[in-house]
């Protein structure tokens, strides 16, 4: 158990190609490294390089108030989480966009650790997500010169390196801009073979 509460994940398979259709994840969190909960989820369905659907919420943690560096860095406040759903209300709905499809981001063990605790506190089993791709691995792979694979900064670099053009605007550390960002990195990667 890597988070706090999270039961045995389903064995899941890394793919070391970007498939036609895949769904990229993001989750903002607490900010407790020994505890991260998600105050912020979102999906980004991707079918053959498009944008199809997206699913976002935010999500009231255990604890509140939310540490200063949260909020500075994600922008999301407290006073944003107080008449939230609860997590419990809004499970299944992220877990039919979800579907059977392949779940992706940038760094998306992190992320499916967060959602897998998430089920937990929740009484319900692991993400049945088996098959993952990461734009963290993907960008290190296709990008080594780069001086880091941020995803901020993989972003910027595949835009430059490519036709295809970032049609979405947003806030770096919300998670749907992140999802979108690790879409946009992935789909580059794929255009590169990767």
């Amino acid at each position: 158990m890597s988070v706090h509460g999270a039961r045995t994940s389903p064995r899941r398979m890394r793919l070391t190609k970007v498939p036609d259709r895949y769904v990229a994840v993001d989750t903002e969190t607490n900010g407790d490294p020994a505890h991260p909960q998600a105050i912020e989820v979102a999906a980004v369905r991707m079918v053959n390089g498009e944008e199809l659907a997206t699913f976002s919420t935010l999500l009231k943690p255990d604890e509140l108030p939310l540490p200063y560096g949260v909020e500075a860095l994600c922008g999301i406040t407290t006073a944003m989480l107080m008449d939230v759903p609860d997590a419990a209300d809004v499970l299944d709905e992220l877990l039919g966009f979800l579907g059977d499809d392949v779940v992706a981001g940038h760094n998306v063990a992190f992320d499916l650790r967060v959602l897998d605790a998430l089920m937990a506190r929740n009484g319900r089993d692991p993400l049945p997500a088996t098959r993952v791709v990461d734009s963290l691995t993907l960008s290190r792979r296709a990008f080594p010169e780069l001086p880091n694979h941020r995803l901020d900064t993989v972003f910027t670099h595949c835009q430059c390196v490519s036709w295809r053009e970032a049609r979405f605007h947003g806030t770096a550390h919300r998670a749907l801009y992140d999802a979108r960002m690790s879409a946009f990195a992935l789909e580059v990667c794929r255009e590169l073979g990767h």
